[in-house]
């Protein structure tokens, strides 16, 4: 939980290597998410600049909903050799997790109100709202940062922009409030939305 130490192992991805996943994982996710080392950082070197656009207004209300609910709720990598880690003396081959739905919820880092949707917390941007610290990875850190954050922010900017110019929506009475990690964080029982045109 202590977030220079997540820094250390997020940023030094020679010593913290990601565990082999499971199969099943395997047959949903290919191709640039599965590649290492030098070929996955040529790659996201290729295709990283195709999704910077100008920031849209929505910019705050996705980092605090992407903050309250990560798509991965943990990030594990796995000691490659006998290493230090803070205090601890970790053998090679132990697998390290760093829990990024409970540091986005810790209300010693967040405030009493870190169970609470407030965007307006990310006004002056995720290094002011973090306080500079590791607290805010939904898309992993350093040098292993999804590849796909970009183009999948970006994604959910335009969309919610292009529904906003013609509709305004609420909740439906029948949504039932129930995340749930499987793969990725979602809602359990979908997210029923009742649409306005405007």
């Amino acid at each position: 939980m202590d977030p220079e130490l997540i820094k250390e192992v997020l940023l030094k991805t020679y010593l913290y290597q990601k565990p082999r996943g499971n199969p099943l994982a395997a047959l949903l996710v290919q191709g640039l998410v599965s590649y290492k080392e030098d070929k996955w950082a040529k790659h996201r070197k290729i295709i990283n600049p195709v999704f910077h656009l100008e920031n849209l207004k929505v910019k705050m209300i996705l980092h605090e909903s992407l903050r309250l609910y990560p798509p991965v709720t943990t990030i594990g990598r796995r000691a490659n050799e006998d290493i230090v880690l803070g205090e601890l003396s970790i053998p090679a081959g132990v697998l390290i997790s760093s829990p990024v739905i409970l540091l986005q919820h810790d209300k010693e880092i967040w405030g009493e109100d870190a169970n609470k949707f407030n965007p307006e917390r990310f006004k002056e941007g995720i290094s002011s709202a973090t306080k500079g610290q590791v607290t805010y990875f939904p898309f992993s850190w350093g040098p292993r940062i999804c590849i796909g954050q970009n183009f999948a922010t970006l994604e959910a900017k335009m969309a919610v922009s292009m529904i906003l110019q013609s509709f305004s929506f609420q909740l439906s009475p029948s949504y039932a409030h129930a995340p749930q990690s499987i793969i990725t964080m979602q809602p359990q029982y979908g997210a029923p939305l009742i649409f306005h045109k405007l």
